[in-house]
């Protein structure tokens, strides 16, 4: 075995140890989505429990409603509003204080500074609607990549590609819709919104960026694969 020199080796070690923390960044990763995972199992389950044990009663079910998400949102508190078209009505809370829970007592009306009066006052199919919708089709392109993956000798690269840019985008423009819909809130730390949204950007970028993906799919297609 040839004898390395002082500066291979610490150019190997150097690899080593980017290496040692990029695997180590992608098991806190997920670690970190299955314990969001089971989070959201284990609220889902609690949720359901009450709406079968109280079918006519929704106070507990909102009530249960508020207090999970703000758990998984890492958020201080939390406020639960119903809206009947004019304006909202608090039909929940959860560490919210008594002086603040009086503030919300009666109809509340978003004053025209507001990001929320601007997003209701705009004539546009609802915002989370769409978010949901692009969830979804992440999921089947990313699920149709997945399939195509276990044939023998089938290339997935376009499918991949596909996937990982139109998902990455997407997971990019959601997480700006969901600061817009909490308006200056979604700046704040006391809110997890901030946080998701520049997690968000990274995801256009590692592993290939979508300019890289759409080439990869322009590729296959000139190709006609």
């Amino acid at each position: 075995m040839p004898k390395l020199t002082s500066a291979q080796l610490h150019t190997q070690v150097g690899r080593l140890q980017r290496s040692l923390k990029r695997e180590r960044a992608k098991r806190q990763e997920l670690e970190r989505a299955l314990k969001e995972s089971g989070e959201q199992q284990t609220a889902t389950s609690e949720i359901l429990r009450v709406i079968s044990s109280s079918p006519t009663d929704l106070t507990p079910v909102f009530g249960t409603i508020v207090a999970n998400a703000t758990r998984l949102c890492e958020a201080q508190l939390g406020n639960l509003f119903s809206y009947d078209g004019d304006a909202f009505h608090a039909v929940a809370h959860h560490n919210a204080s008594p002086p603040f829970v009086d503030i919300l007592r009666g109809p509340l009306h978003p004053g025209p500074e507001t990001g929320l009066h601007q997003w209701l006052s705009v004539p546009r199919p609802f915002q989370i609607a769409d978010m949901r919708v692009q969830i979804e089709a992440s999921k089947l392109l990313t699920y149709r990549a997945a399939v195509r993956s276990e044939i023998a000798g089938v290339r997935i690269s376009r499918e991949a590609s596909m996937a990982k840019v139109f998902a990455t985008e997407a997971c990019n423009a959601i997480a700006a819709r969901a600061v817009q819909i909490f308006g200056g809130y979604g700046y704040s730390k006391e809110y997890a919104v901030e946080r998701y949204y520049r997690d968000a950007r990274v995801t256009t970028i590692y592993e290939g960026t979508s300019e890289i993906q759409r080439m990869v799919v322009s590729k296959n297609l000139l190709a006609g694969r």
